[in-house]
């Protein structure tokens, strides 16, 4: 049986805050997206790659990156998270071998949903 490594509580040395879309109305009854803080927690940031897209005959850059945090069964890919000034869309979420431990996530900045 293959187990993870444990998670280190100095590992987490980064603060990373998690948001919730949503909408509200304005002041002329349109509705306008909103993102609400829904969480604030110690990771881990460590950045994978960056690589440069083409979209539409412009360059994009996309950095990925791993963040791991304390297990939360509130967190999913439909949030998005932000570090440091950044936003980021979590495009995994990875429970460790379902012993809700840690989770891994997969993010990237710069290819936004919103």
């Amino acid at each position: 049986m293959t187990y993870s490594t444990p998670l280190q509580a100095g590992s987490l040395n980064r603060q990373v805050t998690f948001q919730q879309r949503g909408t509200t109305l304005d002041s002329f009854g349109q509705q306008s997206e909103t993102w609400t803080t829904v969480l604030t927690a110690r990771a881990s940031v460590e950045p994978l790659s960056g690589s440069e897209l083409v979209s539409a005959g412009a360059q994009i850059g996309e950095t990925m990156v791993t963040v791991i945090v304390r297990y939360r069964p509130t967190i999913t890919q439909a949030l998005r998270l932000t570090y440091q000034g950044a936003v980021y869309n979590i495009i995994s979420v990875v429970d460790d071998f379902a012993r809700h431990r840690k989770l891994t996530m997969l993010c990237t900045l710069g290819l936004t949903r919103g």
